[in-house]
């Protein structure tokens, strides 16, 4: 199937399959790209009318309206991609990089998650009513500690952050 590329088309698609397995009380968990895609179900949710979740636990993830300093990595050569993945989040796996088909592969879907991340346009919207509980790591070069206060703008909710001394994939 063809990667998303963009947030909003992401969040129409998965919306409608959260709203239809919701049956009873449920948080949401999402550690760096999947901590924007969290947060934005939860808006959907309740755009929609369906029950919010209890409790929206996010990883990794700079506030939505923290606006994005770094350049654009969805469009970096392969070997640029590469080595700046390999900076912030870690090596890729050898195997991964020994197998043409492979590196494709993943590769691919790299820049897929980070075209969707690097295009995202946050849009304000009232305040979730929600707590909310924002996980960080004090060597995370890509999200630092300073990126993460933006949550208090986005709940009525209690915002609990909890700083970790660790890099980005905590």
């Amino acid at each position: 199937e063809p990667a998303f590329e963009s947030i909003d088309n992401l969040i129409e698609v998965l919306g409608p399959i959260l709203a239809a397995d919701v049956s009873r009380p449920y948080g949401l968990f999402g550690c760096s790209f999947g901590g924007l895609v969290a947060f934005e179900l939860c808006r959907y949710m309740r755009r929609h009318g369906h029950p919010l979740p209890l409790q929206l636990f996010i990883a990794a993830t700079r506030g939505p309206s923290v606006k994005r300093a770094s350049p654009t990595m969805h469009m970096l050569s392969d070997a640029a991609l590469i080595r700046r993945v390999s900076d912030l989040y870690g090596p890729l796996p050898q195997a991964v990089l020994d197998s043409p088909d492979m590196r494709d592969m993943v590769l691919g879907i790299l820049r897929a998650d980070l075209k969707c991340v690097e295009t995202y346009r946050y849009v304000s919207e009232p305040r979730l009513p929600i707590p909310m509980t924002i996980f960080g790591g004090t060597r995370d070069q890509g999200v630092t500690v300073d990126m993460l206060d933006d949550r208090r703008l986005q709940t009525d909710g209690h915002v609990d952050i909890r700083i970790f001394d660790a890099p980005h994939l905590f």
